[in-house]
């Protein structure tokens, strides 16, 4: 019996996106030269090697959701160098959170739906946005990679990511489908 393919639950601002200017809400308006400044050259860096290295399905997280559809996400990825996360987006691609939800709500419920027992996850956040995430059941399990504000994600998450995705975690009741 082969492992499942590993999921990668990715948040954008703060991972990614770390110039306030062109984060998250300013992609209603592009400045010229957009898209070579929207992300830090060393987090899609190192988000491509995770891509190359571990093939994960990809499933967005991020607020960003409430303003990009798949279509324009398929193509932010595309322009900002990151053509392997959007060829790697999961057929249940998103995971948004509700009013009154926190992320770590929205992933739990995205595996509620989705998951099954024994993939091999991570989780890239901030401890901003990454709301219920600290102290959660995933962050005691070590799948919460958080990423230091103004560096986002860098080479020294590395270790820790390959480490989740090359594991499958323990089975937890009520966390995965039956």
């Amino acid at each position: 019996m082969s492992t499942p393919r590993p999921l990668l639950f990715l948040d954008i601002d703060g991972v990614l996106c770390l110039s306030k200017p062109y984060g998250g809400h300013a992609l209603k308006t592009q400045p010229p030269g957009i898209w070579d400044l929207l992300f830090a050259r060393h987090a899609v860096d190192v988000l491509n090697l995770v891509m190359r290295e571990h093939a994960p399905q990809v499933v967005i997280t991020s607020s960003w959701l409430s303003f990009l559809e798949h279509g324009a996400f398929d193509k932010v990825f595309r322009k900002t160098g990151l053509s392997l996360v959007a060829d790697g987006l999961h057929p249940a691609w998103e995971a948004p959170q509700n009013a009154n939800e926190t992320r770590c709500q929205a992933i739990d419920r995205w595996f509620q739906e989705y998951g099954w027992p024994g993939e091999p996850y991570v989780i890239l956040d901030d401890l901003e946005s990454g709301t219920g995430l600290k102290r959660s059941y995933h962050d005691s399990r070590g799948r919460v990679v958080f990423c230091d504000e103004g560096v986002g994600l860098s080479v020294e998450n590395w270790l820790q990511i390959s480490l989740c995705l090359d594991t499958v975690p323990a089975p937890r009741d009520g966390f995965s489908k039956p």
